[in-house]
């Protein structure tokens, strides 16, 4: 292979048999009037985008807002914004407004899961209403029960029987016996370790699961030392909002299904 110097005396070439090819050259591409006015456009309009950002983060507003106002990525509004200190006082308002926003967004999707729940217990309650276990255990949560929005599920009782109907109607909704606690309330005169042995007894929960008992002493319990129940009574729970939202509109469905029967028994009486 042998390289020469092209026809005209300008170019390299190189030869291989009888063919010559020129040898690769650097060639400046000028860019044309509408692409050179598109570039213009776009550096002045970065020009004001930067301007903007920077008049807005001495006004105190954060990275993301800056960055959702412009249509920029927040990485972009964090470098251009960089020289800008804010005071305490932004800051401090940066901060109490994010954590507002972080509330709100919290609550509204609080409000949703509770939607959705109370939307699936209706529809559980008609898989449900036909089960014995299932209105004798919400009768029951209806008396006895804990009715706190946010709070645990709860039946407390001193008969044995009350609670374990209350837990077989558990692990019918879908709480297995090893997610409840128990929890005693006991008269000064009622041994802790003992009442714990023949709850657990009774109710086929093992101690493990029992919590600290309390001890109640008021006006009442020392006025009638000889009805203080031996053994206390007792609390058996499990927390889970979802399964508390669920329970409320129940007992609300059964409420109402049982005034529409007691209207309709009582039209036909009267007609």
């Amino acid at each position: 292979m042998d390289m020469s110097h092209s026809a005209n005396g300008r170019q390299p070439c190189f030869q291989l048999g009888n063919r010559e090819f020129n040898s690769p050259m650097r060639h400046q591409i000028k860019p044309s009037v509408a692409a050179y006015k598109s570039l213009c456009y776009h550096l002045v309009m970065k020009a004001k985008e930067h301007k903007i950002a920077l008049e807005m983060r001495r006004e105190g507003k954060s990275i993301n807002e800056i960055a959702k106002t412009l249509s920029i990525s927040k990485g972009t509004a964090s470098i251009w914004c960089k020289p800008i200190q804010l005071s305490q006082e932004q800051r401090d308002n940066l901060l109490s407004s994010g954590q507002q926003k972080m509330l709100d967004k919290r609550k509204s999707e609080t409000i949703i899961r509770r939607r959705l729940d109370r939307t699936q217990a209706e529809t559980e309650f008609l898989k449900f209403k036909n089960n014995p276990l299932f209105l004798v255990g919400l009768s029951l949560y209806a008396g006895e029960g804990s009715k706190g929005e946010l709070g645990a599920v709860q039946v407390a009782n001193c008969e044995p029987w009350i609670l374990k109907k209350s837990i077989q109607f558990f692990e019918l909704i879908g709480t297995p016996k090893e997610k409840i606690t128990v929890n005693l309330g006991l008269h000064d005169q009622v041994d802790d370790q003992m009442a714990k042995i023949w709850w657990s007894e009774q109710l086929g929960i093992p101690l493990e699961q029992f919590r600290k008992s309390t001890y109640v002493v008021g006006k009442a319990s020392k006025r009638l030392k000889g009805n203080v129940q031996p053994n206390g009574t007792c609390y058996i729970r499990f927390s889970n909002v979802r399964y508390m939202t669920k329970i409320l509109k129940w007992l609300e469905l059964l409420a109402k299904e049982q005034f529409e029967c007691s209207d309709s028994i009582h039209g036909e009486t009267l007609g």
